[in-house]
């Protein structure tokens, strides 16, 4: 190593510690702390860390209380789920608008039966045949009637629905309470929203709690809807927050919805169409061919074996009807 490099690699050494020791003279603060300092940090942090303990308590504490009421609404959502999954008849025929009695719906279906067996045994079909077709006739028919009741009454009441919750957010905005919003809802809306906003509105009247009375509301009309709305009610009653806001987004995703069904629907249209063309081809050739020449298709039902083919041919062709109906509808 040359003389050169070793002197200035002596003299950048030296520069080095002078300025550190200089420093550290002059500066003691930034090596050393000062017991003033020391007790101003310590005390600083001391508050710092109280501070953070609180509000992570707090926050904690919070944390717990969001997840005791999610948990409460979820055990609901969870009952109510098994509780209108397998609704009894009384509730299917309330839930279609009819106010039958069982007695009522006995008698409709005997009455139904008997007067198939009339129309079967008047054309010449076997009394066994006969039979056998007036009750799955009388026990079908009126089942079908309410089913189909129930389902076209779900439906108008989905599409008011959003209007409903509208007029309460417009409401809540606008400085109303609850009960008035609701009461509002039952008169200014269209049925079936009407009659139902009209008997929760009554509930509350009688003197029974906001939660028990939605969900008595959502136990009457069993939909997605209606399930969302007692859980949007329940959880603000729990856990505060804007009303309106949180109405006001059930809205918005209740028609993105149901225009998602209507997309849906549409696209589906084609294969609905085609599938309702195959299940009906059959049956319609069928009675065309009874009407037109009745002693080509007496075989079937004058002989043994005749009836064990239409039986069976009928139960396949019931399975096929299922099968393509499960695959051109979509639940969602």
């Amino acid at each position: 190593m040359s003389d050169t490099v070793l002197a200035l690699t002596i003299f950048a050494l030296t520069t080095i510690c002078v300025t550190c020791f200089g420093v550290y003279f002059l500066r003691p603060d930034i090596f050393k702390k000062t017991r003033f300092r020391e007790r101003y940090h310590r005390l600083a942090a001391f508050n710092f860390d109280l501070r953070m303990f609180k509000e992570i308590e707090e926050g904690k504490k919070w944390k717990r209380t969001v997840e005791k009421t999610l948990l409460e609404i979820d055990e609901k959502q969870r009952s109510f789920s098994r509780d209108t999954s397998k609704p009894n008849l009384v509730s299917k025929m309330r839930q279609a608008g009819l106010f039958w009695t069982k007695r009522d719906y006995l008698s409709i279906c005997l009455g139904t039966g008997f007067l198939l067996f009339v129309g079967f045994w008047a054309f010449n079909l076997s009394i066994i045949l006969a039979a056998i077709l007036a009750i799955a006739g009388g026990i079908g028919l009126p089942y079908a009637t309410v089913a189909h009741l129930r389902g076209r009454r779900f439906k108008r009441f989905s599409i008011e629905f959003t209007n409903g919750v509208d007029m309460m957010a417009r409401g809540l905005k606008s400085g109303l309470p609850v009960g008035e919003c609701i009461k509002i809802v039952s008169n200014e809306t269209a049925e079936p929203v009407r009659s139902e906003f009209k008997q929760l509105s009554q509930d509350l009247a009688l003197g029974l709690p906001m939660e028990i009375s939605i969900h008595r509301f959502a136990d009457r009309v069993p939909l997605h809807e209606t399930s969302y709305f007692a859980t949007v009610i329940g959880s603000q009653s729990k856990t505060g927050g804007s009303l309106s806001e949180a109405l006001t987004n059930l809205s918005k995703i209740l028609r993105d919805r149901r225009n998602m069904r209507e997309k849906v629907r549409a696209l589906s249209s084609e294969a609905i169409a085609s599938a309702t063309i195959i299940g009906s081809i059959p049956f319609i050739v069928g009675g065309i061919v009874f009407f037109a020449s009745p002693d080509y298709l007496a075989l079937l039902f004058q002989t043994r074996a005749g009836l064990i083919t239409l039986i069976l041919s009928g139960l396949w062709m019931m399975i096929g009807i299922f099968i393509i109906y499960k695959m051109v509808h979509f639940e969602f």
